[in-house]
């Protein structure tokens, strides 16, 4: 058998490290060493698309409770676990929880039956507005559903602590008060 035939182990092929000056070993494979990756920018995006420290957003009450997650930017999962913790930390009541955590999208069915009559699949992991859609369903109840006055109240009273939850952490806000 030829030299090109041997079995060669991991420890010959890994053990040998080349030298700077030589980028390929011995046994004719790249180098390997790891190169620091940073981004190329226009020269108009270095200065102006960096944050600074004014324009740095404020935490919210919600992002103090929950290690920095926000309202506007929540998936029907993180709502549902979210709002467990925040329920067993006392922070929510009951009857919020349910209606916060109930997220129809986490259903396996969900595209077989309200995805088909709506035509939009199910994003459980799409990032949505929590605080805006609450507002949209408030402003929906009030126009099509004013008789049923405790379910208007009650989805007043989720916005109004969606509001409270994302204002200020020292509770400066909006009142917590049903």
């Amino acid at each position: 058998m030829g030299a090109e035939h041997q079995p060669v182990s991991y420890v010959d092929l890994y053990s040998q490290h080349p030298s700077p000056a030589a980028p390929f070993s011995s046994i004719g494979s790249p180098s390997r060493e790891l190169v620091p990756l940073t981004p190329i920018l226009p020269p108009e995006a270095r200065e102006s698309d960096a944050p600074s420290q004014d324009e740095a957003p404020e935490p919210t009450l919600f992002s103090v409770l929950t290690g920095g997650l926000s309202l506007r930017d929540l998936t029907p999962r993180q709502m549902a676990d979210v709002s467990l913790d925040l329920y067993a930390a006392g922070v929510l009541a009951y009857e919020d929880y349910e209606l916060l955590a109930f997220q129809p999208e986490l259903h396996p069915d969900y595209n077989d039956t309200v995805g088909a009559l709506t035509g939009e699949p199910a994003g459980p992991d799409r990032a949505r507005d929590y605080v805006s859609q609450w507002e949209d369903r408030l402003n929906f109840e009030r126009r099509y559903n004013p008789q049923n006055t405790r379910l208007v109240r009650k989805t007043e009273h989720i916005v109004n602590l969606l509001l409270t939850l994302d204002g200020p952490p020292d509770g400066s806000g909006r009142p917590m008060a049903a």
